[in-house]
Protein backbone atom coordinates (compact mmCIF):
# COMPACT_ATOMS: atom_id res chain seq x y z
CA UNK A 1 0.00 0.00 0.00
CA UNK A 2 0.81 3.48 -0.97
CA UNK A 3 0.01 6.65 1.45
CA UNK A 4 -0.03 9.74 -0.48
CA UNK A 5 -0.30 12.93 1.09
CA UNK A 6 -2.79 15.86 0.60
CA UNK A 7 -1.44 18.61 1.96
CA UNK A 8 -0.43 21.31 -1.41
CA UNK A 9 -1.85 18.31 -3.51
CA UNK A 10 -4.15 19.84 -6.37
CA UNK A 11 -7.70 17.80 -7.14
CA UNK A 12 -8.97 17.66 -10.31
CA UNK A 13 -12.73 16.84 -10.65
CA UNK A 14 -13.81 15.61 -14.40
CA UNK A 15 -17.57 15.76 -15.18
CA UNK A 16 -18.79 15.37 -18.95
CA UNK A 17 -21.62 17.51 -19.70
CA UNK A 18 -23.45 16.83 -23.14
CA UNK A 19 -27.07 19.41 -23.33
CA UNK A 20 -26.87 20.26 -19.63
CA UNK A 21 -26.80 23.86 -19.55
CA UNK A 22 -29.76 23.66 -17.12
CA UNK A 23 -27.86 21.70 -14.70
CA UNK A 24 -24.64 22.78 -14.77
CA UNK A 25 -23.97 25.88 -13.03
CA UNK A 26 -25.24 24.53 -9.94
CA UNK A 27 -23.53 21.04 -10.08
CA UNK A 28 -19.89 23.72 -10.21
CA UNK A 29 -21.09 25.50 -7.31
CA UNK A 30 -21.98 22.07 -5.36
CA UNK A 31 -18.43 20.88 -6.32
CA UNK A 32 -16.67 24.00 -5.58
CA UNK A 33 -18.56 23.70 -2.07
CA UNK A 34 -17.26 20.68 -1.72
CA UNK A 35 -14.05 21.48 -2.40
CA UNK A 36 -13.84 24.21 -0.13
CA UNK A 37 -11.73 22.93 2.19
CA UNK A 38 -8.94 22.35 -0.23
CA UNK A 39 -6.73 24.81 -1.07
CA UNK A 40 -5.58 23.33 -4.48
CA UNK A 41 -8.37 22.08 -7.35
CA UNK A 42 -9.50 22.28 -10.58
CA UNK A 43 -13.17 21.13 -12.19
CA UNK A 44 -12.71 20.06 -15.28
CA UNK A 45 -16.09 20.08 -17.56
CA UNK A 46 -15.55 17.89 -20.98
CA UNK A 47 -18.26 19.07 -23.12
CA UNK A 48 -19.46 16.49 -25.17
CA UNK A 49 -20.61 18.28 -28.12
CA UNK A 50 -23.25 20.30 -26.74
CA UNK A 51 -25.73 21.50 -29.18
CA UNK A 52 -27.56 23.58 -26.99
CA UNK A 53 -25.79 26.31 -24.81
CA UNK A 54 -23.60 24.42 -22.09
CA UNK A 55 -20.57 25.22 -23.66
CA UNK A 56 -21.79 29.05 -23.53
CA UNK A 57 -22.79 28.91 -19.80
CA UNK A 58 -19.42 26.88 -18.76
CA UNK A 59 -17.61 30.06 -20.14
CA UNK A 60 -20.02 32.65 -18.03
CA UNK A 61 -19.33 30.16 -14.97
CA UNK A 62 -15.34 30.20 -15.77
CA UNK A 63 -15.66 33.65 -15.18
CA UNK A 64 -16.55 33.50 -11.40
CA UNK A 65 -15.16 30.16 -10.82
CA UNK A 66 -11.17 30.36 -12.34
CA UNK A 67 -10.74 26.78 -11.01
CA UNK A 68 -12.89 25.64 -13.81
CA UNK A 69 -11.48 24.17 -17.20
CA UNK A 70 -13.37 23.74 -19.96
CA UNK A 71 -12.59 20.68 -22.63
CA UNK A 72 -15.13 20.58 -25.56
CA UNK A 73 -14.95 18.02 -28.00
CA UNK A 74 -15.60 18.65 -31.79
CA UNK A 75 -17.97 15.79 -31.94
CA UNK A 76 -19.95 13.27 -29.60
CA UNK A 77 -17.59 10.57 -28.23
CA UNK A 78 -18.72 7.87 -26.40
CA UNK A 79 -18.53 8.00 -22.27
CA UNK A 80 -14.79 6.61 -22.02
CA UNK A 81 -13.44 8.70 -24.56
CA UNK A 82 -15.13 11.65 -23.17
CA UNK A 83 -13.43 11.18 -20.01
CA UNK A 84 -10.08 10.30 -21.11
CA UNK A 85 -10.11 13.65 -22.72
CA UNK A 86 -10.79 14.90 -19.31
CA UNK A 87 -7.57 12.52 -18.22
CA UNK A 88 -5.08 13.97 -20.93
CA UNK A 89 -5.97 17.35 -19.73
CA UNK A 90 -6.34 17.47 -16.16
CA UNK A 91 -3.44 18.36 -13.60
CA UNK A 92 -4.34 16.72 -10.45
CA UNK A 93 -2.36 14.66 -8.27
CA UNK A 94 -5.64 13.23 -7.39
CA UNK A 95 -8.24 12.60 -9.68
CA UNK A 96 -12.44 12.54 -9.33
CA UNK A 97 -14.74 11.50 -11.90
CA UNK A 98 -18.15 12.27 -11.73
CA UNK A 99 -21.64 11.50 -13.29
CA UNK A 100 -23.26 15.29 -13.64
CA UNK A 101 -26.72 14.05 -13.17
CA UNK A 102 -26.22 10.73 -10.16
CA UNK A 103 -23.24 11.69 -8.15
CA UNK A 104 -23.61 14.37 -5.39
CA UNK A 105 -20.84 16.44 -4.71
CA UNK A 106 -20.73 15.05 -0.98
CA UNK A 107 -19.10 11.59 -2.02
CA UNK A 108 -15.72 13.38 -3.48
CA UNK A 109 -14.07 13.19 0.01
CA UNK A 110 -14.62 9.63 0.97
CA UNK A 111 -12.80 9.07 -2.37
CA UNK A 112 -10.05 11.76 -1.93
CA UNK A 113 -9.97 9.82 1.77
CA UNK A 114 -9.25 6.37 -0.20
CA UNK A 115 -6.70 8.06 -2.27
CA UNK A 116 -4.59 8.90 0.63
CA UNK A 117 -3.89 5.03 1.09
CA UNK A 118 -4.89 3.57 -3.12
CA UNK A 119 -4.16 4.64 -6.47
CA UNK A 120 -7.37 3.64 -7.49
CA UNK A 121 -10.91 4.10 -5.46
CA UNK A 122 -14.19 2.62 -7.19
CA UNK A 123 -17.65 4.55 -5.95
CA UNK A 124 -20.42 2.75 -5.11
CA UNK A 125 -24.12 4.60 -6.07
CA UNK A 126 -27.35 3.09 -5.01
CA UNK A 127 -29.35 5.58 -7.59
CA UNK A 128 -31.48 2.73 -8.96
CA UNK A 129 -30.45 4.30 -12.06
CA UNK A 130 -26.93 3.90 -11.61
CA UNK A 131 -27.79 0.39 -10.56
CA UNK A 132 -29.44 0.16 -13.40
CA UNK A 133 -26.87 1.35 -16.19
CA UNK A 134 -24.12 -0.55 -14.30
CA UNK A 135 -25.78 -4.01 -14.51
CA UNK A 136 -28.62 -4.01 -17.49
CA UNK A 137 -26.46 -1.87 -19.98
CA UNK A 138 -23.42 -3.67 -19.11
CA UNK A 139 -24.98 -7.08 -19.32
CA UNK A 140 -26.81 -6.18 -22.68
CA UNK A 141 -23.73 -4.77 -24.66
CA UNK A 142 -21.95 -7.58 -23.87
CA UNK A 143 -24.66 -9.82 -24.99
CA UNK A 144 -24.90 -8.00 -28.47
CA UNK A 145 -21.79 -7.66 -28.62
CA UNK A 146 -21.15 -11.58 -28.15
CA UNK A 147 -24.09 -12.20 -30.84
CA UNK A 148 -23.91 -9.69 -33.34
CA UNK A 149 -19.71 -9.61 -32.93
CA UNK A 150 -19.55 -5.99 -33.12
CA UNK A 151 -19.17 -3.38 -30.73
CA UNK A 152 -22.94 -2.24 -31.64
CA UNK A 153 -23.90 0.08 -27.68
CA UNK A 154 -21.99 2.36 -25.97
CA UNK A 155 -20.08 2.16 -22.96
CA UNK A 156 -21.85 3.25 -19.78
CA UNK A 157 -18.50 5.05 -18.55
CA UNK A 158 -16.47 4.92 -15.28
CA UNK A 159 -17.93 7.42 -13.20
CA UNK A 160 -18.10 7.80 -9.60
CA UNK A 161 -14.18 6.72 -9.24
CA UNK A 162 -10.57 8.39 -8.09
CA UNK A 163 -6.93 7.89 -9.41
CA UNK A 164 -3.93 8.90 -8.33
CA UNK A 165 -1.56 10.98 -10.39
CA UNK A 166 0.58 7.62 -11.33
CA UNK A 167 -2.89 5.19 -12.33
CA UNK A 168 -3.71 8.32 -14.31
CA UNK A 169 -0.37 8.68 -15.99
CA UNK A 170 -0.14 4.70 -16.06
CA UNK A 171 -3.21 4.73 -18.12
CA UNK A 172 -2.68 8.04 -20.44
CA UNK A 173 0.58 6.17 -21.93
CA UNK A 174 -1.33 3.61 -23.54
CA UNK A 175 -2.18 4.60 -26.90
CA UNK A 176 -4.93 2.22 -27.77
CA UNK A 177 -8.46 2.82 -27.97
CA UNK A 178 -9.37 0.57 -25.13
CA UNK A 179 -6.98 2.05 -23.19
Amino acid sequence: LHSHSLSHSLISIIFITHNDADIVKEYIINVSNALSKHEFFEIIAVDNCSTDTTVETLLSIQRDTPQLRIISLSKKYDIPTALTAGFDGCVGDFIVTLNVYLDDPSTIEPIIDGLKTNDIVIGSNNHPEYLKQNKSVYLTKKLFDFVLRKNILPDPGIYLSGFTRNAITSMTRVRRKNR
